[in-house]
């Protein structure tokens, strides 16, 4: 008889138990907050009850206080695993992960290797990353072909920094981080201090 194949949702959660249950940091990519919640069902349902709590999930719509408390156990340790949308692609200190799980692929190359550099980032250890496909046609091409996935070229970034749009994100991001100096010592666009006042007031 034909082997049924195992649902890439079970599988992963296979894999993501296994190494909790080995004591390695791992973050799993899923693609929506959907299926983010139901991978966090399924491991834990594979994993001994004082195991259940050392993994997580952190996604876009729970409250910042959440996040940043998934954030602070994932850091020190406290979390082994975390499953997460993109929300944890890039940005946010995650300290040291062994492994990335990512069911199902990202829209683009770059996304992927973005997620995969958020592990091995501690010189001298090594790092592993497992791809889980779906069941669509793409991956299962990529899936018979892992060698066409990854040769292929990370996509050019295009963005205009003269953008008001990006500059208003820019602007409060950078100034949640540390006061702003106004005027800058080296203005975009040759802004003036009355005009990055004015973006940050809008």
């Amino acid at each position: 008889a034909a082997r049924r194949r195992v649902s890439s949702l079970a599988e992963a959660a296979r894999l993501l138990a296994a190494l909790v249950s080995h004591g390695v940091r791992t973050i799993a990519f899923v693609l929506t907050r959907g299926v983010a919640e139901n991978l966090l069902a399924a491991t834990r349902e594979l994993l001994p009850d004082e195991m259940k709590s050392k993994v997580d999930v952190y996604r876009a719509g729970y409250s910042a206080a959440r996040r940043r408390a998934v954030e602070a156990r994932l850091c020190s340790g406290e979390l082994l695993a975390t499953v997460s949308t993109s929300a944890l692609e890039l940005g946010i200190d995650v300290g040291h992960v062994d492994a990335t799980v990512h069911l199902g692929l990202p829209a683009t190359i770059a996304s992927l290797w973005q997620q995969a550099g958020r592990a091995g980032r501690v010189a001298g250890r090594e790092a592993l990353t497992l791809i889980v496909a779906q069941d669509n046609p793409l991956e299962q091409h990529f899936a018979s072909r892992p060698h066409e996935l990854l040769a292929r070229k990370v996509e050019a970034a295009a963005a205009n920094p003269l953008n008001t749009a990006l500059l208003r994100l820019h602007l409060v991001a950078a100034a949640a981080e540390a006061p702003l100096r106004l005027p800058p010592p080296n203005p975009i666009g040759g802004a003036t201090a009355e005009q990055m006042g004015e973006q940050l007031r809008e």
